[in-house]
Parts: C-alpha cells; structure tokens; sequence
C-alpha cells in the first residue's frame, strides 16, 4: 500500500533532472495521471448509484461531484422497497416524444444550469409518487472519480492497487513538460502495466459470476439416476 508521498517518490526517483519547478508540480501531475485512469471508467470500484427526489415543479438535478459519466439507465419504482424497476429512457430533444405536461417519470434528458452538468426528468411530477412528498425517486447509476490526492498521507484505490500506473504515467507527464522523448517510453510503460492489470481485474470479476453450464440430461446415460454430472465452463 502507497500514499501520494510514495508515488511522487517513485517519479523523482525515475525523473533524474530535479528542476525545482517541475519538482513542485509533481502532485499535480499525479493528479492528472489519475484523473486518465479514472476516465475510462474499467473498474468496480468506480461504479456508484445516485439518488434523487422529484418534486412538482422541480425536474432538474445536478450530477454528483464526483460524477464522470451514466453507466446505465436511470430508472424510477413505482413503490418504495419494491424489486420492479421503471426504466427511464433518454431523450436529445424534449420534441423527440408527445410528452403530457404531469405524470410519473418516463424520460430524462441531459441539461446544463449555470454551466454545471445535469439532466430534467419529464414529465413534470404528478405529485402521486410512492416516497415521500409525495415524490418519485431516481436512480442514476454512474462512474465516479475517487478522492484526489492532495497531501502526502492521502491514499485512495488507485494508491493501493495501481500505484506504480500512477508514477509512470506521472513521469511521462514530468517529461511531456521538459519536451523530452522519454515520455513516450514511460507513457506507453504505465499503459501496458494499466492494461495488465485491467485484464486480471476482469478475469476475476468473470470467476465470481460462477458460469456454469447444467445439462439437462444425465450424461451417465442412466436417466433414473438423481444426481446428474455438471459440466463447469472455467474462465482463464
């Protein structure tokens, strides 16, 4: 386990010229290292769910801070606690659909108000929703970004599992800034680390989903026999 102490370390450890000013700027550059991990949105650990409450004549609501982007439809129910789910459907245009001026939720659109992302739900609530107000609630399953790191002691996912993607790709942007060729070199380093350990990330995440396949006939060829063979498809 490392901390931004840890990683800024590796980076002056790899950048050999200490020039004071690109010394100073190493956290910052760490920051953006993890900012271009965080944007291809490849792990569990990044997957959230947000909610929110409508309410009559309130049908915008601004994306969580930490929100990078949707990683599924938003959907409403129609009785709190209950398993069955309506799914909202995404729309460009309020014109794209007849839309009624109130009713339960049936669409969502991506909206801006004084410039921070966002999105409205449509149509306008009926005031007959199952939570409380009465209000509909809405969930908004999303990737997110995980806690930037500031200070030395500060740690966060990626400082425990992907430390040194953090310092090589940190690195590359050290020497993108000092316009030196190695940044290339340690560029494409973070991003074949970046893709390993990616892959062993989604092997696991197969493993645990346990696919197995159950024949529908005994393969012993006796059909009286109750316990039948199962054939386990295992995931390399």
């Amino acid at each position: 386990m490392a901390n931004l102490a840890a990683v800024k370390a590796e980076v002056l450890r790899i950048v050999e010229d200490h020039i004071t000013p690109l010394t100073n700027a190493i956290t910052t550059h760490v920051q953006r290292a993890q900012k271009s991990i965080e944007d291809r949105c490849a792990f569990p650990v990044q997957e959230s769910t947000t909610f929110f409450l409508t309410a009559a004549g309130v049908n915008y609501f601004q994306f969580a801070s930490d929100f990078i982007t949707d990683r599924d439809e938003f959907y409403t129910t129609l009785k709190v606690d209950s398993e069955y789910v309506t799914f909202l459907q995404e729309i460009s245009e309020e014109t794209e659909r007849p839309i009624s001026a109130v009713g339960s939720p049936k669409y969502w659109t991506r909206a801006l108000k004084n410039d921070l992302p966002g999105f409205r739900i449509l149509p306008d609530d009926d005031g007959l929703g199952p939570f409380a107000g009465p209000s509909y609630g809405i969930f908004v399953p999303y990737f997110r970004r995980l806690s930037t790191l500031t200070v030395d002691a500060d740690t966060n996912w990626w400082t425990d599992n992907l430390d040194d993607v953090l310092a090589w790709k940190a690195a590359a942007n050290v020497y993108a800034e000092m316009r030196d060729p190695m940044a290339q070199f340690w560029n494409g380093v973070a991003m074949a680390r970046f893709k390993e350990i990616l892959s062993a990330t989604r092997r696991n995440k197969l493993r645990k989903t346990g696919n197995r396949i159950y024949p529908s006939q005994s393969l012993s060829g006796n059909q009286r026999k109750r316990y039948k063979r199962i054939i386990v498809a295992q995931v390399p």
